[in-house]
């Protein structure tokens, strides 16, 4: 069944909000894109001033599952915890001050439970099906705890 497992970490740095006037967050520069979450296209933007994707003040550590049951069938099942090195600036500094300041709880460093599942299958050379889903329990990281989703399912041809 071609099992794997992968433990997971990333570590990008945050912004010390006792240094006044530099910007020390992690920049992807041109990685911004959905390294390994769609959901956090939507959720990232409210703390690096609507930049979607730039991702900074993160640590993850977690575990992936990927598995194929039967030819041309794959799962993939990820789950990360979330935390934050340092609270949610709230200076206005272009590209690291939050535009909701009110949404961070500002005594919490926990960002939460992340959990996604892809399911593929490949019909044949030309025709590839997938679904998507992803979910984020929000911790105290967050002034109000939400529970975030995604879902997506595609069909892709390939000629």
């Amino acid at each position: 069944m071609k099992n794997q497992v992968s433990l997971i970490g990333e570590f990008l740095s945050g912004d010390d909000p006792t240094t006044k006037g530099k910007d020390e967050m992690f920049d992807v520069l041109w990685g911004r894109y959905p390294r390994w979450t769609e959901l956090g296209t939507w959720f990232y933007a409210a703390e690096t001033s609507g930049k979607y994707l730039q991702m900074n003040n993160l640590g993850r550590v977690g575990l992936n599952w990927n598995v194929t049951p039967v030819k041309g069938l794959n799962f993939n099942a990820m789950y990360n915890a979330l935390f934050s090195p340092e609270s949610i600036p709230t200076r206005d500094i272009t590209g690291t001050s939050a535009a909701n300041p009110e949404r961070f709880s500002k005594n919490g460093n926990f960002r939460g439970h992340y959990v996604q599942g892809i399911l593929k299958y490949q019909v044949n050379k030309n025709v590839t099906a997938q679904v998507k889903g992803e979910l984020l329990f929000e911790g105290n990281y967050y002034a109000q705890r939400d529970l975030m989703s995604f879902l997506r399912t595609e069909i892709n041809l390939t000629f």
